[in-house]
């Protein structure tokens, strides 16, 4: 009698040891820091080998809609060129990750990438997918840095024309004068034709490629958007 007890004692904690494991496997849901802390490092550990010959598409913590996105810009990946999971061609000495929003939904973390005196700051979307997170968005530059507002600015000179809703007037071709960025990856420019003078307020984003995109560009009034 007391060995069956003690079998029956040993069985109740086992089923409780794997009832306890299964619920922890089915219900826990892991924090989106951490998937994108444990993405970039093993992303950084391997390097940009992921990239060759489609591997990337084997990840399950992207995405299906990510893993479209990469296909249709990357294309026949090549070593030498940009990475787009770390917006460089070599990877990181180091990273800091940080969580910047979280809903039910969707999370937002910024991670701080170190190459030598150099930072780059790139900013990972997350959407929940049943009991964990999945990357699905990966954007250079999310943060103000001197090299971010330099290819940014030298975007801006490059298509002033195109990005104006105001057109030259007299045979003019715009050139900028001047642009000042603020903390919310957005600017003020000015421009002018040698006819007419105008100032503008625009946002900007980077895609995974590290690829400029102006998202708005609007006209300020006399006086508008100063101080």
């Amino acid at each position: 009698m007391h060995m069956k007890g003690t079998y029956f004692s040993i069985g109740i904690v086992l089923i409780i040891f794997i009832a306890i494991a299964v619920g922890y496997f089915f219900f826990h849901v892991k924090n989106p820091l951490d998937v994108a802390e444990d993405f970039y490092a093993e992303w950084t550990s391997v390097g940009n080998n992921f990239l060759v010959n489609d591997e990337y598409k084997k990840l399950t913590v992207l995405s299906d809609a990510y893993k479209q996105k990469l296909g249709e810009t990357v294309g026949v990946y090549t070593i030498g060129t940009t990475d787009p999971m770390v917006c460089a061609q070599d990877k990181p000495d180091s990273f800091t990750a940080s969580l910047v929003s979280e809903t039910a939904t969707d999370a937002e973390v910024l991670v701080m990438e170190k190459f030598g005196t150099r930072e780059e700051l790139v900013r990972v979307d997350l959407v929940a997918d049943g009991n964990s997170w999945l990357i699905n968005a990966i954007t250079c530059g999310s943060g103000n840095t001197v090299d971010t507002q330099n290819k940014v600015a030298d975007y801006v000179r490059d298509f002033i024309s195109q990005l104006s809703p105001t057109k030259e007037v007299l045979g003019g071709t715009f050139f900028v004068t001047k642009i000042s960025f603020n903390d919310s990856n957005g600017g003020v420019v000015e421009y002018e034709d040698g006819h007419i003078s105008l100032r503008a307020e625009f946002t900007y984003s980077l895609d995974s490629l590290g690829n400029v995109h102006i998202d708005s560009f609007k006209i300020l009034s006399e006086g508008e958007g100063k101080g």
